[in-house]
């Protein structure tokens, strides 16, 4: 006879446990906003002061705990500040499309279709092979003319963000050089 449960304890089920803490944190966001938003109104904040207390907190929660995606997360105040009053869609649309908002993405994806197309360990193989593998000062020096080249057609930030990817690749093939690089990379 065996000692032990066959049924399935629904506290043992990791997706059913995972799934309903996450029901609990989607309520929990919109009920610490108005908990926020009663102890800023007893404080005698403004009403614009209040909503957006409130609707940040809401935000940070959700970000923290990821119930949601954090993409959607981000996307709650451009909802939620129209329909409190705080700021109209155009002005928020504005903060959300800036021009170095829209640099950093850029160079994010430039950044992450080259990793994902594995270009920087192509580049970084080339950039290797062009100062020859004569040791860690010449792939500096690879580098920096990497970079150099990269900075005449996009921006610093992009190119940053570009050769973040091909750095880690170098130091990746070779460990002993790796491990010389590591600082001046």
């Amino acid at each position: 006879m065996s000692s032990h449960n066959d049924t399935p304890d629904a506290g043992s089920d990791p997706v059913g446990g995972r799934r309903t803490s996450l029901t609990k944190l989607l309520f929990a966001g919109p009920i610490l906003a108005l908990v926020v938003a009663q102890a800023c109104t007893s404080a005698g904040l403004a009403a614009d002061a209040t909503w957006t207390a409130a609707i940040t907190a809401w935000v940070a929660l959700w970000w923290v705990t990821e119930p949601i995606p954090i993409p959607v997360t981000s996307l709650i105040p451009f909802v939620a500040f129209p329909l409190a009053g705080i700021l109209d869609a155009n002005h928020l649309a504005a903060a959300y499309g800036h021009k170095l908002i829209l640099l950093l993405l850029g160079g994010f994806m430039i950044s992450m279709a080259m990793e994902k197309s594995g270009a920087h360990r192509r580049l970084a193989v080339g950039m290797v092979r062009l100062v020859g593998g004569r040791g860690g000062r010449w792939i500096v020096l690879g580098f920096m003319l990497a970079t150099a080249m990269c900075s005449m057609w996009i921006s610093n930030t992009a190119t940053t963000l570009m050769l973040l990817p091909v750095a880690l690749a170098v130091l990746d093939q070779d460990e002993e050089t790796g491990r010389a690089l590591e600082v001046p990379l």
